[in-house]
């Protein structure tokens, strides 16, 4: 019997942004900078952000405590 892979589920900039109340721009500037990985879907135009990246990069710069996680039901 085989098990159904988990589903992976992606963050949109406006996700990330709502995530962290800040504007769009401001997410397309950390990842300008470096500061957020991201990668670009098959048309090159929109980005897209793996989670664990995002609750690494949102620990980091202070926007989440330690043991503080994303909500499950929306972004898992």
């Amino acid at each position: 019997m085989s098990e159904k892979p988990a589903r992976v589920r992606y963050l949109k900039t406006a996700d990330v942004a709502r995530l962290c109340g800040v504007t769009t721009a401001t997410v397309r500037k950390w990842v300008e900078v470096g500061g957020l990985k991201s990668f670009r879907l098959p048309g090159g135009c929109q980005m897209r952000f793996h989670r664990e990246d995002v609750l690494e990069f949102m620990r980091h710069s202070g926007f989440l405590k330690a043991w503080e996680t994303l909500p499950e039901e929306k972004y898992a």
